[in-house]
């Protein structure tokens, strides 16, 4: 079980409509005993949760999280490390995370032409039409 203290970020890991927090809330601990965590998550109108971490320790630093994570949060600041895996709609995602300021780092060697890439990730409709004789080496589509 992860420890925490007074003023750790903390990110929920699982739902749980008791305590009213969603997969992916971000909150800080504003109290901390063995068995209990008071977080006040970083929504302006919750009200801080009374957290029995016997009961509920669904729970991770929140220091830091993914693009895929943070998209439906809204931050102060955003840091985003640049990777030549990323498309400009994922960089697009993490550049609206944040309220005040936003930063990219990335390697040296990264050309930022390649923030204008995209990749289109197929999609069942890319399908349509194919038969055993488009695939002969896979053997995904038996005759009966």
């Amino acid at each position: 079980m992860k420890k925490f203290a007074k003023g750790d970020r903390v990110l929920f890991t699982k739902n749980d409509n008791e305590l009213g927090v969603k997969n992916g809330t971000l909150g800080t601990v504003i109290n901390a005993t063995p068995s209990f965590l008071t977080v006040q998550p970083d929504d302006e109108k919750s009200k801080p949760i009374q957290i029995d971490i016997n009961q509920y320790n669904h729970l991770d630093h929140g220091y830091a999280v993914t693009i895929h994570k943070s998209q439906v949060a809204t931050v102060d600041k955003t840091w985003l490390l640049v990777t030549k895996s990323m498309d400009q709609h994922l960089i697009y995602v993490a550049g609206t995370r944040h309220t005040t300021d936003f930063k990219i780092h990335a390697e040296e060697s990264y050309e930022i032409n390649q923030l204008h890439k995209t990749q289109n990730k197929p999609v069942s409709t890319d399908y349509i039409g194919i038969t055993r004789k488009h695939l002969p080496s896979l053997n995904l589509l038996k005759s009966h």
